[in-house]
């Protein structure tokens, strides 16, 4: 996925996007540097978030 072009479409920052996904924003650079790749259930998260729609959080 490229994090860039996501934040771009979605009108914010890395850092922005962490809070949105509800995750650490040093997840987001592994994502954008390559270091792991975007899970499963994330992806979705993003499309959800792309498609206007609030993502679906883990629940605890």
């Amino acid at each position: 996925m490229d994090i860039a072009a996501i934040c771009l479409k979605l009108g914010c920052n890395q850092t922005e996007l962490a809070l949105k996904l509800g995750v650490e924003k040093s997840l987001i650079s592994m994502w954008k540097t390559g270091r792991i790749e975007v899970s499963l259930s994330r992806q979705y998260q993003i499309r959800d978030l792309l498609d206007g729609k609030e993502p679906i959080k883990k629940s605890n």
